[in-house]
């Protein structure tokens, strides 16, 4: 229910980024996976701030999916 509250308040432009300890607390699937990986390709959303690492919209999603294979295992 968070994650899809995140998701509705993204599309309706309450928000522009999100703050993060890493970026595995946000998706545990594919699903939410695919989600977020799509609202950064579509510019919908424009970053993901961690302590560690900026993902912008720009980027390539390679490590970010990564991160996805990584979090979807655990």
């Amino acid at each position: 229910p968070v994650f899809a509250e995140l998701i509705a308040r993204l599309h309706a432009g309450e928000a522009e980024a999100i703050l993060c300890w890493h970026v595995n607390r946000l998706f545990r699937n594919p699903v939410d996976f695919g989600t977020i990986s799509w609202m950064l390709q579509t510019g919908a959303l424009k970053e993901i701030h961690t302590p560690h690492q900026i993902h912008r919209s720009g980027d390539n999603v390679l490590l970010l999916s990564v991160e996805n294979g990584m979090a979807n295992q655990y």
